[in-house]
């Protein structure tokens, strides 16, 4: 990579990253109605991260990629990742609702 990482990038990442995997799933409390959008949300935030991560290694910042390698970190490790920075289901759906709102 050259420092850039463009939405084109973040999804081929995402595919190559977690083909043959299930998708990860959170349950919105508001039920079904919004569930493939928070479903979506959340995948661009794991793709964010996996992109983040490759982006560092390859900038020889390999220590923040030990743990969190793009070829053997699970999804339950990535997910885990995600809650240390976005602290709970509940700050995730509020962050997506308030996208949300602001792009309507």
């Amino acid at each position: 990579m050259n420092g850039t990482i463009n939405q084109t990038s973040l999804d081929e990442l995402y595919d190559q990253l977690i083909s043959n995997r299930a998708p990860l799933r959170l349950e919105h409390p508001a039920g079904e109605k919004k569930q493939d959008e928070l479903d979506a949300y959340f995948r661009r935030l794991v793709s964010t991260a996996r992109a983040l991560a490759v982006y560092k290694n390859f900038n020889g910042e390999g220590e923040f990629l030990d743990d969190f390698d793009r070829h053997n970190t699970s999804d339950s490790e990535i997910r885990d990742f995600m809650f240390e920075h976005d602290k709970t289901f509940t700050d995730l759906i509020e962050r997506y609702e308030a996208e949300t709102k602001t792009a309507d």
